[in-house]
């Protein structure tokens, strides 16, 4: 189930990056929420491919991201949200994995840190605990990783 000018684990060509530093958020937007459709028929073709799921908690949280540089705070937390449930589920289903560790770290990070931006610094708080948690446990593992 492979498109043309995509690889098979649902990249979309680098484009979007440079829409968002360029401020160009509409297209950046379209471009990542193609990507996300992508990655949700790759994931609906293999449920238990891990990759895949990794994937799409990353576009989600890329979305979100845009979403936050537009003022639609609310909108980029349901994103980061639905990232940081991608992450956790991972987490959880191989805790030796230091990479699903890591973005589940970053994504309770930054889902805090939209928190914090609209007053709900209850929420906020146990995210950044973990998340310290999860990064010491890492860095504690791989202390020459920096």
């Amino acid at each position: 189930m492979q498109r043309a000018g995509w690889s098979a684990a649902g990249r979309a060509p680098a484009l979007h990056p440079v829409l968002r530093s360029l401020g160009r958020f509409e297209e950046a937007l379209t471009q990542f929420r193609s990507e996300l459709e992508i990655r949700r028929a790759l994931l609906a073709a293999e449920p238990a491919n891990a990759t895949y799921q990794l994937r799409l908690g990353i576009g989600r949280a890329h979305v979100g991201h845009v979403l936050a540089a537009q003022g639609a705070t609310d909108d980029a937390i349901l994103e980061f949200e639905q990232a940081v449930s991608i992450y956790r589920a991972l987490a959880a289903r191989d805790a030796a994995n230091a990479n699903w560790r890591r973005e589940l770290a970053t994504g309770q990070y930054v889902l805090a840190g939209a928190y914090l931006a609209i007053g709900r610094h209850g929420a906020a708080l146990p995210l950044l605990r973990e998340s310290v948690a999860i990064s010491a446990a890492l860095a504690a593992a791989d202390p020459t990783n920096t």
